[in-house]
């Protein structure tokens, strides 16, 4: 209880400084973006035999904000004690050694792999939105974001109902899953 009241507390101050930065500018609000993905990072269960270790490798696969503004953090990219690397891939790279994976906007054809990489739609196009678990979005001057269950499933990683929560809308084909749209 006291580890959701902490979790609970951490993103409403979050979604507080969003809405005092809704007047900066778009760099603010990228930050504001690599915020939420360190956030959600802090939260993710990644089967055992592909968990990060000291390393988390966040590959970039299009021009993704996010990634800029997670350079631009020189040398405070961590997740707990996990050290954050970006790496960027091409169509040719596989996704195999990563870990998350942030979409960004104009990615050409990626073959995702059924590797266990919580992938992130970073104002992607929407032909990748129904294979990301994570969708970055702009809501008036809110940054939000949407969690698709079924994509968490697939990639066998599990994210904490607490954030899930806190997701401004969550997909799930499974009917039995209440609170979310069975699209």
């Amino acid at each position: 209880m006291t580890k959701t009241w902490l979790c609970f507390c951490a993103w409403t101050l979050f979604f507080a400084s969003v809405h005092a930065a809704e007047n900066g500018e778009a760099q603010n609000e990228s930050l504001i973006r690599a915020a939420v993905v360190f956030g959600i990072l802090r939260f993710v269960d990644w089967p055992e035999q592909h968990a990060p270790k000291d390393i988390i490798n966040l590959c970039e696969y299009g021009e993704s904000e996010v990634a800029e503004a997670i350079r631009s953090l020189n040398g405070s990219r961590k997740v707990g004690k996990r050290k954050v690397v970006v790496k960027t891939l091409n169509k040719t790279n596989t996704t195999e050694l990563c870990h998350a994976l942030l979409i960004g906007e104009e990615s050409p054809a990626i073959p995702l792999q059924k590797t266990p990489a919580l992938a992130f739609c970073d104002n992607c196009e929407q032909e990748y939105r129904d294979m990301t678990s994570v969708v970055l979005k702009r809501n008036e001057n809110l940054v939000q974001f949407e969690v698709n269950l079924d994509h968490l499933d697939q990639q066998d990683i599990r994210l904490s109902a607490s954030v899930i929560e806190l997701a401004s809308k969550c997909y799930s084909s499974n009917p039995s899953i209440k609170g979310c749209s069975n699209d």
